[in-house]
C-alpha cells in the first residue's frame, strides 16, 4: 500500500469515528431533552399528549358505540331485504294475490289510470322480489342503515346528556308544608 492510500484510510476512519461520536451525542440530547425542558414546556407537552389520547378514545368510543352496531343492523337488513320482499308478496313469480302488494299495485293502478307507472315504487319493488337485489342496492341498503343508526345513536346518546345534565340542576324543594 502507498502512503496515500494509507493516509486515506487512516482519514476515513477518524471521520467514521467521529460520525459515531456524533449519532451518540445525539442520541444522548434527544434522551435528554425532557431533563432541560422548562416546567411550563413539560406541562404543555402532557397535555397535549392527554388530548391526542382522548381524541383516539373518542374515536374509538363512536366506532364501538355507533359504528359497529349500525354495520350489524346493515348487514342484518341486507340479508333480511329479500324475505322482507316476499314476506309483503313480491315474489320470484309476480306479485302474489291478495297480500300487501296486490293491494299497492291496486292502488298504484288506479292512481294513475289503469297501470302501474315504470320506476314507480311498486315496479322497482317487484322487480327487485323477482329478479333479486343487485349489489348496487345491497351496498345502498347497508350503508343508509348504518348511517341512520349510527346518527339515530348519536343523537339519542345526545339527549340522554342533556337531560343528565338538567336533572343535576334542578334542585329538589324542601320548604313544603304538609297539611
Amino acid at each position: 500500500m502507498t502512503e496515500k492510500q494509507e493516509d486515506f484510510l487512516k482519514s476515513s476512519e477518524e471521520v467514521k469515528h467521529d460520525s459515531d461520536s456524533e449519532e451518540v451525542s445525539e442520541e444522548e440530547n434527544h434522551d435528554m431533552s425532557d431533563d432541560v425542558m422548562e416546567p411550563e414546556e413539560k406541562q404543555q407537552k402532557t397535555i397535549e399528549e392527554e388530548s391526542h389520547t382522548e381524541e383516539q378514545s373518542s374515536v374509538k368510543k363512536f366506532f364501538w358505540r355507533r359504528i359497529l352496531p349500525g354495520a350489524a343492523l346493515g348487514v342484518t337488513a341486507v340479508c333480511a331485504a329479500p324475505l322482507a320482499l316476499a314476506a309483503v308478496g313480491f315474489g320470484a313469480g309476480g306479485i302474489v294475490g291478495g297480500s300487501l302488494a296486490a293491494g299497492m299495485m291496486s292502488s298504484a293502478a288506479i292512481a294513475n289510470g289503469g297501470s302501474v307507472a315504470a320506476g314507480g315504487v311498486v315496479a322497482v319493488l317487484q322487480s327487485a322480489g323477482a329478479a333479486g337485489i343487485g349489489a348496487a342496492a345491497n351496498a345502498g341498503i347497508f350503508t343508509v342503515v348504518t348511517g341512520t343508526t349510527a346518527l339515530v345513536t348519536e343523537a339519542g346518546s345526545q339527549i340522554k346528556d342533556l337531560v343528565d345534565e338538567k336533572k343535576d340542576e334542578v334542585k329538589p324543594c324542601s320548604n313544603r308544608q304538609t297539611m
